[in-house]
């Protein structure tokens, strides 16, 4: 259960102060996703499995050399970018190269980056924010919670728009 006010740890205000701040953002976000998925949903996608966050952390080398996708808990029947959206940025274009060449006839849609990017962001605030106002693990899992959140609130839609805007220009050169 929350504490009272007076009980409160500083970081446990500050995400309270961070939350009310950031609310009607919060609130416009899960419109603009909801938004997104009706036009999304009208369209033709090609359905995967997907892992939910394929990222380098959850990749381990066997004695062989051999890679592994690792910490399947986020499994699901998605759209290619759910699992895509991890791996933008400045090595995407030979990432992308390299998987549409095991996808022949590979489409992706960049309203669907939109949805994931905006996704992983609240998903990210509904992780760390309960962390520390409501299991308070100590002080420096809470300090590492408040950083993490710092990297998603306030929301970067500016940062948001220009990756999908890099994605789409990749995109648009590889497929």
């Amino acid at each position: 259960a929350r504490r009272p006010l007076a009980q409160q740890t500083s970081l446990q205000r500050a995400v309270c102060h961070l939350l009310t701040a950031e609310h009607e953002d919060i609130l416009a976000t899960l419109t603009k996703m909801e938004r997104l998925r009706t036009q999304i949903g009208a369209r033709p996608i090609d359905w995967v499995l997907t892992h939910g966050d394929p990222n380098l952390d959850n990749v381990i080398k066997d004695e062989g050399g051999q890679l592994h996708l690792v910490d399947w808990g986020d499994m699901a029947i998605g759209p290619a970018e759910r699992d895509l959206m991890h791996w933008t940025g400045e090595a995407f274009e030979p990432f992308l190269r390299q998987y549409a060449s095991l996808r022949p006839g590979l489409a992706l849609d960049a309203d669907l980056f939109t949805f994931y990017f905006y996704r992983w962001c609240l998903q990210e605030i509904a992780d760390y924010a309960p962390r520390i106002l409501f299991e308070s693990l100590g002080a420096a899992e809470d300090a590492h919670a408040w950083d993490e959140l710092q990297d998603y609130l306030p929301i970067r839609h500016d940062s948001m728009a220009a990756g999908v805007q890099a994605v789409a220009a990749v995109m648009r050169r590889v497929l």
